[in-house]
């Protein structure tokens, strides 16, 4: 058992303030931990990694709470106090090295602080919900949820093919606006569409209708494909609605998670 102490100099002065006892990380649970860098390892346990102080003051502001979480020696006065409201919460923190820490972070810079968060279980679907139909890129993944949550949507459902959204990468792009959504993942895209009681649209570059001409929306499905395919067709045959975004500028089409992001505005956001 240690016990972690902050100092801060003032003025000259050395102020010693404890903080919190916490155990040495053993290895057994380092290498559980660097098992949820891989999706056999999330599928295995349950769970996922959240990396950096400010993705872990996000989760300790959500609903969600972690099995655990791992501080890296020296760390941040910032970092100690995120790990120390964990602590004064129940939940075991402990103290690891920077080589350990490199080990099971996926950021090329070593993190101060992880936490081990649970992968919620899926729900019912609510009325405001964003497909990913083959969406492969973490950064688009990420943004996409960060601005569903920010425009008071309900669920993000990936379909087959598309990025797993608690792999590392997408975490860290999206925060905790990952831990205020519904989130479903590997769906099959067909099924929930044809069994769904909302309104599905679909972006599609020919159509004719922008989203200002859509009437208002009390349920909704807005269905994105990636940047390269768009929505596949037989997906797209079952919307009920199509619309594209005016624009162009002599390019050939918009980023995905831009594209979302405009829609999602122009609907939730005015």
């Amino acid at each position: 058992m240690l016990r972690i102490c902050e100092t801060n100099r003032r003025l000259g002065c050395t102020y010693l303030c404890i903080v919190f006892d916490v155990d040495i990380l053993p290895k057994s649970l380092r290498d559980d931990i660097r098992e949820l860098r891989t999706p056999q390892g999330r599928r295995t346990f349950g769970q996922c990694i959240v990396e950096g102080v400010r993705a872990c003051e996000d989760v300790l502001a959500s609903p969600r709470v972690p099995s655990c979480v791992v501080l890296r020696q020296s760390s941040t006065p910032r970092a100690l106090d995120v790990a120390s409201a964990w602590h004064d919460r129940g939940i075991d923190v402990y103290m690891t090295s920077e080589k350990s820490m490199a080990m099971m972070t996926d950021a090329k810079s070593p993190q101060d602080l992880l936490a081990v968060v649970p992968i919620p279980q899926p729900g019912p679907l609510g009325r405001r919900v964003v497909a990913l139909d083959r969406i492969t890129d973490p950064g688009n993944a990420g943004t996409i949820i960060r601005t569903a949550a920010w425009f008071g949507c309900t669920d993000v459902v990936f379909g087959q093919g598309s990025v797993d959204p608690y792999s590392p990468k997408v975490v860290r792009s999206c925060v905790a606006s990952l831990f205020r959504l519904g989130i479903q993942t590997d769906v099959d895209l067909e099924e929930l569409l044809t069994t769904v009681p909302h309104t599905v649209v679909s972006t599609d570059a020919t159509s004719t209708v922008r989203p200002s001409q859509l009437p208002t929306l009390e349920s909704l499905v807005l269905l994105l494909g990636s940047e390269g395919h768009g929505v596949a067709p037989h997906l797209a045959r079952l919307a009920h609605h199509t619309v594209a975004i005016g624009g162009g500028g002599g390019m050939d089409s918009l980023n995905v998670a831009v594209a979302g992001s405009i829609l999602l505005y122009e609907w939730f956001g005015r």
